[in-house]
């Protein structure tokens, strides 16, 4: 058995670069935590740490991917990875250890993940995209730190690309991911919920 940490600038990032990963690789999800940087000044002020557990191949395996798809998002400065076989048991504790409560595992054809800056232009973003597309809301995330703010919408691959396409044609300034996820893996879909409070 073997723990692998993904640390990523964004909830999106993270979020992408998992399901690749998952796909890839037989994980599961155990948690995530994030730090907010000193720097707030940063283009993602949130830093996301997600960890997974499986064999020492599988996890080896999925964190390299993770690494590799992160670079669309973020640098190479700004993606950590690694991996600890066999790890002893306060390592353990410390890794099931997450700042959001793992769902149940759920099926979707396709999601699309907006992480934008700031909720006003969240729940002006997200109301754009309802209204162009035949998509809804499976999740928003604005608890996790910094002033990011993370949505999820889902529907047909087509209808998600659509709104994905508008996110990106609206020019905002502070959106920093609009990305379709086809067929999440069900091990992603745990770190989807509906964040209302």
């Amino acid at each position: 058995m073997a723990i692998g940490f993904l640390e990523v600038a964004g909830y999106g990032t993270a979020l992408y670069a998992l399901d690749k990963a998952c796909k890839t690789a037989d994980i599961s999800i155990l948690g995530i935590d994030t730090i907010n940087p000193k720097d707030t000044s940063a283009n993602i002020p949130l830093t996301v740490q997600v960890k997974v557990e499986g064999d020492i191949s599988d996890v080896a395996i999925a964190m390299e991917v993770a690494g590799e798809e992160a670079l669309r998002f973020n640098t190479k400065e700004e993606i950590i990875t690694a991996v600890i076989d066999n790890p002893y048991g306060g390592t353990k504790k410390l890794a099931n250890i997450s700042k959001v409560k793992i769902e149940t595992e759920q099926l979707y054809s396709a999601v699309g993940v907006v992480e934008i800056s700031f909720l006003t232009n969240a729940i002006v973003m997200l109301d754009e995209l309802l209204k162009t597309s035949d998509v809804k809301l499976v999740g928003c995330e604005k608890t996790l730190g910094g002033r990011m703010v993370t949505i999820i919408v889902e529907g047909t691959v087509s209808a998600v690309d659509m709104a994905m396409q508008r996110a990106e044609g609206m020019n905002n300034k502070d959106l920093k991911v609009a990305v379709t996820i086809s067929k999440p893996h069900p091990e992603l879909t745990k770190l989807f919920r509906l964040k209302t409070g």
